[in-house]
């Protein structure tokens, strides 16, 4: 179910680039919290559909908005989305 409608998002075209901006966003400082169970996985299927959509606006836009703040989370945040 979330895996659909994190598909739906990022490939819609009716959604302006700014409100998935904000999604992907949201999503990203959510693995901050101290159990953030699957984010992390929705994440990386969120921005493998941004890529699939030819969507790279919004992919640079959130490598300039989140980068400093993923590289300071802990180990196991990003060890979880290579399984």
């Amino acid at each position: 179910m979330v895996c659909t409608q994190v598909e739906s998002l990022a490939t819609s075209v009716v959604l302006s680039e700014r409100s998935v901006l904000v999604a992907v966003c949201h999503m990203v400082d959510w693995l901050r919290w101290p159990m953030p169970a699957n984010v992390s996985q929705w994440i990386v299927l969120f921005i493998r559909h941004l890529a699939g959509s030819h969507k790279y606006s919004i992919l640079m836009e959130i490598a300039e908005l989140k980068v400093m703040q993923v590289s300071r989370l802990p180990l196991r945040c990003c060890i979880y989305s290579m399984m």
